[in-house]
Order: C-alpha cells, then structure tokens, then sequence
C-alpha cells in the first residue's frame, strides 16, 4: 500500500474509473446552485455536488461518485478523485496500522493465576420451564395475568360463526332452521334421532338373516338330457406325414368333428412335423449365408491376386 503513487486505494481507483466511462455517455444540464439535471441511459436523475448526494442514492450509499455524479462534475470542470470519501484514501489505511500491536509470548511462558479458570457456557444445557409459544398475538386478544405472575390469553371475539345460508352471526348451517333452540337441545334431539337410527337399521338386518336363501339343488345325471357334441369351428392343416390310415401315427389320436377336417389326426405327429420343417428352414438359412460368405472371400481373394499381377 505504501507503493501506491496515487491519493486512492487500487480497487476505488479502478471502480472511479469505470464511472467515468459511463458517464461519457450522459446529457449534464445546469439547473442552478450546486444541482445538476443528468439525462443518462438508465433514466434521469438529479445531483447536488455540494451535498454529494445522487437520486439513483448509490453515492450516499458507497461515498463513491456515481456515473451520475462524475457526469456533473466533470461538467463543472472538476476532478471527482476529490469527492470521494476518506475513508478510500491511502493516507486513512495507513493510519489504520500506524500504531504498534504487541505481540505475545507462549503458552508456557504466561504468569501463574490462582483464581478458577473460565469455561465457556453449557451448549447442551436444557432449557427449563414449558416452550415458548410462537404465534402473535390478534388484535383482539385480551391477556389476563394470574396470581403467580403467570398470565393466560383469552381469545375474545377472535372467532366469530357466521351463516353460509343467510349470512348471520352466531350460527352456521348447521343450526340454520333450528337457531332459536340452545346447542344443548339440539344435541339432545341428534342423539335420540341416532339412536332410533340405530335401532331400526338392527331391526332391518336382524329380519333379513332370518329370511334364508333357497338352495339351488343341482340335477341328477338321468334326469338331463344327452350333451349333443360340439361342431369345431378351427380348421388344421394336414401334412403328408399325418394323412394315413388309422393307427399308424404314434400317441393317442383325437377325433375332431367339423367340416373338412381329417378323421383320426394325430397332434403330437403334426407338431412333430413343424417342427421339422422350421429346422429344415434354419439349415436352408445358414447354408445360404456360408454360401455367401465363401462367394465374398473368393471375390476378395480373386480381386488382390489381379492386383499384385498387375503390379
């Protein structure tokens, strides 16, 4: 700090320069005395250079000239390096450390006390007594102190009921057709009404399980008619190897009535039989990709052989 060559500390010099800069761009207007009117691109403001004061209020904020404030004074032929405040200036830091700060010696060096050593107070201690309450008090909230210097709150004429049907006070919808008649007798009248409730609803289930269902007796085998057979509406389809006289496939043979269908087909033989030829069809596959494969070596062995002739 003792190398710096001007009145500022670096980083105020550095932020007075950038104001300056803004206020390259500023309209300055004389409006008498020591007011000026400064018409910028962020809106328009008034400064008293005297008061060093700035409407935009970052000067009587900071002590720093704003761009405002540089724009006017510059206006008037001054330096705004002269209107900051001292505590920016080099001279205050330094004073700040002109005097000496003594040092210490160790630990161990420090002279013996008698008296009890300090301790810092308990974190962890708890806090006796019930929890504070949080919640702020209304404004018609009256509190009413006790005997014991305790005080209790009463919440008067905090809550008021008040009718969603005819929008009067003392009542809701609930008591709207019976508001002349006291909570205590209308409570009385709920509670007989639920009873007889009660009653008829145990009066109601108790007949309905003395009533007893009729069971549904099932039909003697005699007695039914013949199931005629069912016609199939699926259709397979036959393969050579299944068509043939009967018992000549292996496994039980399942006779299916319907329209053009074979007698006596076997199921386990026509599974058999796709399944040959899907691997058939898988073999065909694979020797046709080997196929293609050996053809793509051989063109490529055949095209480098033409090339090292050729060279």
């Amino acid at each position: 700090m003792r190398r710096e060559v001007g009145p500022l500390c670096p980083k105020i010099h550095a932020k007075l320069i950038n104001n300056m800069e803004i206020a390259s761009g500023s309209q300055v207007d004389w409006s008498g005395g020591s007011r000026w009117y400064v018409c910028s691109r962020d809106g328009e403001f008034v400064v008293d250079i005297d008061s060093r004061t700035c409407t935009c209020r970052k000067w009587d904020l900071t002590g720093i000239p704003c761009g405002h404030a540089c724009a006017a004074i510059l206006e008037k032929r001054d330096q705004p390096i002269h209107y900051v405040h001292d505590c920016y200036k080099v001279t205050t830091y330094m004073s700040c450390y002109e005097h000496l700060v003594m040092p210490l010696n160790r630990k161990k060096q420090w002279a013996p006390v008698d008296r009890e050593p300090i301790r810092p107070p308990g974190w962890n201690v708890a806090r006796r007594g019930r929890r504070p309450k949080k919640r702020r008090l209304q404004l018609e909230e009256v509190v009413v102190k006790q005997k014991g210097g305790s005080s209790k709150i009463k919440r008067v004429g905090t809550v008021t009921m008040t009718c969603s049907l005819c929008g009067l006070t003392g009542h809701n919808k609930r008591y709207h057709d019976k508001s002349n008649v006291s909570h205590e007798e209308f409570f009385g009248q709920e509670m007989d009404q639920s009873v007889q409730d009660c009653g008829s609803q145990n009066i109601t289930k108790t007949s309905q399980s003395r009533a007893k269902l009729q069971p549904r007796r099932c039909q003697k085998s005699g007695s039914s008619q013949p199931n005629e057979p069912q016609v199939s509406d699926m259709r397979f389809m036959p393969t050579p190897s299944i068509i043939g006289p009967a018992g000549a496939a292996h496994g039980p043979d399942v006779a299916v009535h319907g329209p053009d269908l074979q007698p006596n087909v076997s199921f386990d033989n026509m599974v058999e039989d796709l399944q040959l030829m899907e691997r058939e069809e898988q073999s065909r596959m694979k020797a046709q990709r080997a196929k293609n494969k050996r053809n793509l070596r051989d063109s490529i062995r055949f095209r480098t052989q033409q090339n090292s002739k050729d060279d």
